[in-house]
């Protein structure tokens, strides 16, 4: 909803919307997603979404201008995404982010808390035993530094998972692709 994806209409995009189906049969995607596009985003890209037995595939005005300019283009760009639900791995994607983000705010932030409370309340209390705080003290340091750690890993690891769905998805499409395809020169293209 936030970027304004509405069904692909066939009044208005028919001769896309048949292509994209016949993409889906002659990949042998059982089960065809819903087509959804944003006419007026002129970049031209393209996402998989969705939930298990309920997927989509959104494209931009862009795409939909690209299947006019350079077919091959945009077959290359839809290769992709249908590539993700060949791969089944939208669902590992959106179970990573929903664990990336329970981590923040589950485990993170409460522990955070938790641990420098102690070193704040014993300042506020008026360090009537000032080997209390430090030892407060020490224990929220030595915890940042675990934390730091444990952060990073988690972040690490959540990218790691992220991008190799992505290159998956990049070798499926290419073995779709001819040899002759064009999804190499729109991965050159494509920044970072």
């Amino acid at each position: 909803k936030r970027e304004k994806y509405e069904p692909l209409p066939a009044e208005d995009a028919g001769e896309v919307l048949d292509a994209l189906k016949s993409i889906c049969a002659e990949i042998g995607i059982p089960k065809q997603p819903t087509f959804l596009w944003n006419p007026l985003n002129p970049v031209s890209s393209g996402l998989a979404f969705g939930r298990f037995g309920k997927y989509f595939v959104a494209i931009t005005g862009g795409l939909v201008t690209q299947y006019y300019t350079d077919r091959a283009a945009f077959r290359s760009v839809i290769l992709h995404e249908l590539a993700h639900l060949r791969n089944k791995d939208i669902d590992k994607t959106y179970l990573t982010v929903a664990a990336w983000q329970a981590f923040i705010f589950v485990v993170l932030l409460p522990q955070f808390f938790m641990v420098f409370i102690s070193p704040l309340r014993e300042v506020l209390s008026g360090l009537e035993n000032i080997n209390r705080f430090f030892n407060s003290l020490g224990y929220a340091l030595v915890f940042a530094v675990d934390a730091m750690v444990l952060f990073i890993l988690v972040y690490l690891s959540r990218n790691a998972l992220l991008r190799t769905r992505e290159l998956y998805a990049d070798a499926r499409a290419s073995v779709w692709d001819s040899p002759n395809g064009s999804l190499g020169r729109v991965l050159q293209t494509m920044s970072g």
